[in-house]
């Protein structure tokens, strides 16, 4: 569950405190363990639905959301469940069916495993260096524009007698980086530039991840293999025919006073 988003103690059957040493916290009591499996079906319906088709209903967020989710009906998954000797693969086969959503999930294992590694090392204040200029910083700061996925790998991006040089590569790349930050795109290491580099983001990034996961599970199962899907944060409309991108435009969206709608909806041609 954790690797998907979701709260693991949200799924904690009444009368259990953990899920570690089941058995001892139940005991032998016929009465018990007879309200443990009432408990325990509940939980497990409950998962079932939300992950199916999320944990909050998307219209009672936001007026701007049209959004009925195709939640798995709680008769058919308990039948399934009563019957299958494979119950895990019936719940994980509940998730969504997305390629955007396996990437996500990849994505939130990769952020949270770096969460447990020392923290990066400080870029050092100093005077502004631009393109062509050196700088004892630059190696760090373009080892930081590879991690970060700006930049290329860092055995290939350049020669070692210019690693502290801010080539035009690496000036691209903190372009991209300052834009992602709402900074002036200048591509000069300057003093802002430096100050964003140094902020930790993991956790507002996995934040954002759940987020996302869970609006995935808003929408279908799975997804027609002829769509148009707007990316609004992107401001990109994307035309798909059979599982492949055909064509792809720019979008004007809403602002924050007036959201572009959400929804999912046929064409009828």
């Amino acid at each position: 569950m954790n690797e998907d988003g979701l709260e693991p103690l949200a799924y904690l059957p009444a009368g259990l405190t953990s899920f570690s040493n089941v058995t001892e916290q139940l005991g032998t009591d016929p009465q018990d363990l007879a309200k443990f499996d009432i408990a325990m079906t509940a939980v497990t319906l409950k998962l079932a639905r939300e992950i199916s088709g999320g944990q909050f209903e998307p219209n009672s967020l936001s007026r701007y959301n049209d959004i009925t989710p195709e939640r798995v009906d709680a008769g058919q998954a308990l039948k399934v469940l009563a019957w299958t000797p494979f119950p895990d693969a019936y719940l994980k086969g509940l998730m969504p069916n997305h390629e955007s959503y396996g990437l996500m999930k990849a994505e939130l294992a990769k952020l949270r495993a770096s969460k447990l590694k020392p923290a990066f090392e400080k870029i050092a204040e100093g005077t502004p260096v631009k393109v062509g200029k050196s700088d004892p910083r630059i190696a760090l700061v373009r080892d930081r524009m590879a991690d970060m996925g700006f930049l290329g790998s860092k055995e290939s991006h350049v020669e070692a007698d210019f690693e502290n040089t801010l080539d035009t590569d690496l000036s691209a790349a903190l372009k991209k980086f300052q834009k992602s930050v709402k900074l002036r795109q200048t591509g000069i290491l300057d003093a802002a530039t430096v100050k964003n580099l140094n902020r930790d983001t993991s956790q507002k990034d996995i934040q954002r991840l759940v987020y996302n996961m869970e609006r995935l599970r808003w929408l279908p199962e799975r997804p027609s293999p002829n769509m148009l899907l707007v990316n609004i944060p992107e401001f990109r409309l994307h035309v798909v025919e059979a599982d492949t991108e055909v064509w792809a435009m720019d979008v004007v969206v809403g602002a924050q006073a007036t959201s572009t709608l959400i929804f999912s909806d046929l064409i009828f041609l």
